[in-house]
């Protein structure tokens, strides 16, 4: 293929639309081997739409400044993954055609202060407006000796003034961007946030940062939102979050939820997990009741239900639904396409409803769901009992 690319008088280029370079095992021999001839393929593909830089070596200013040259409608998606501690591209960074980030950054969070030390102050002074993807997650700097090399970090703030590109998408997959709600309404009114239709948070945020973002992010799509609890988070060897703590943030967090969910015009596609599910359901009737019956797909979860150890009681209530609760959360979300429920390690109710269907009543969804539920030990023994007394 790249003999081809590289023939300029050849038909294959004219058909690259979509153009990735790497990620390569071998980097040093990318750049012996491959590097070099990239400027004969860029010329060649003379209607690029998108050129996707997958390597973690900077893209050489020469090809770059071509780029722009031979193709200035083009979008530039730079996705940078195993950064071995090298430093963010300025050019890369601050690139006017740049319009997907997906990136590793390196954060700390100081024990005696508390506060999120990052590259997210970099990327926020330096991006430019055409930037429309956002995706980050942050790599703990780990040892005095590097963590010596960030010392002229700046706290992640925002400062009045400050402008922030308007974002289709934004993923913020870690829990240490820990901003203070000083912070969240800061960049809350350093962008527009109508734009917004796809945010992603697997490991959660802040109540702050979400009541920031209401009233403002009204044309959400696409929500993934997970909560760990602090308590398991430890257990589990996770890093807490400091401001994203939902049980003792001191502040009514479902109303917060609720009344984000409700400032939403049309939400399709719904990610929901928390790490209890008891609390789960009581979620759930607060969230749900807020949408306009808008949404399409559910998928919800309890992160795979407690760890607990066998002594341990239990943080609330059964391990487990009964299907009543999945029937109500159906009842809840009437018009549903796709629901996709997982409850503990085993238990898990999925439905796919098309066309007319998806409006059938809560019975016929459970009916045609595929289900796979467990009778707790309680339940078995009592049948079991029952059984016994049929046999005699």
């Amino acid at each position: 293929m790249l003999e081809r690319l590289r023939d300029r008088n050849g038909k294959t280029g004219e058909y690259v639309r979509h153009l990735s370079i790497g990620p390569f095992k071998d980097e040093e021999k990318f750049k012996l081997e491959i590097l070099p001839l990239l400027e004969t393929i860029l010329r060649s593909v003379r209607n690029l739409q998108d050129l996707t830089w997958r390597v973690n070596c900077e893209l050489p200013p020469a090809l770059l400044n071509l780029f722009y040259g031979l193709h200035p409608s083009a979008h530039l998606h730079w996705i940078l993954k195993n950064r071995r501690f090298h430093p963010l591209d300025h050019s890369l960074l601050s690139s006017p055609q740049l319009y997907t980030l997906d990136a590793e950054i390196y954060a700390t969070v100081p024990e005696q202060t508390g506060h999120s030390l990052s590259e997210l102050e970099y990327i926020k002074n330096t991006v430019p407006a055409s930037l429309q993807v956002l995706r980050l997650s942050t790599i703990d700097v780990d040892g005095s000796v590097r963590r010596a090399q960030f010392e002229k970090w700046e706290y992640v703030d925002f400062q009045p003034g400050d402008q922030f590109p308007a974002l289709l998408k934004l993923a913020l997959r870690q829990g240490d961007f820990a901003l203070t709600e000083q912070n969240c309404n800061l960049w809350a009114r350093a962008t527009s946030w109508e734009r917004l239709e796809r945010l992603d948070l697997p490991n959660g945020t802040s109540p702050q940062f979400i009541a920031s973002l209401t009233n403002r992010a009204i044309n959400i799509k696409y929500l993934r939102f997970h909560i760990s609890t602090t308590g398991f988070m430890i257990r589990r060897q996770y890093r807490p979050y400091s401001g994203g703590n939902w049980l003792n943030a001191g502040v009514d967090t479902m109303s917060i939820m609720a009344g984000f969910l409700a400032s939403i015009k049309s939400l399709h596609t719904l990610d929901f997990a928390y790490e209890d599910n008891e609390t789960l359901m009581r979620y759930l009737r607060f969230m749900l009741q807020s949408l306009h019956g808008s949404l399409r797909s559910l998928t919800i979860s309890d992160m795979g239900g407690y760890d607990y150890f066998p002594m341990d009681p239990l943080p609330s209530g059964k391990p487990y639904w009964d299907p009543g609760q999945y029937r109500e959360v159906l009842e809840l979300a009437p018009g549903l396409e796709h629901f996709d429920a997982r409850i503990g390690t085993r238990d898990s109710v999925v439905g796919d409803w098309e066309g007319k269907d998806r409006y059938a009543d809560v019975e016929k969804k459970w009916r045609t769901a595929k289900k796979t539920i467990t009778a707790p030990p309680r339940v078995k023994i009592q049948r079991a009992k029952r059984a016994l007394k049929l046999i005699v």
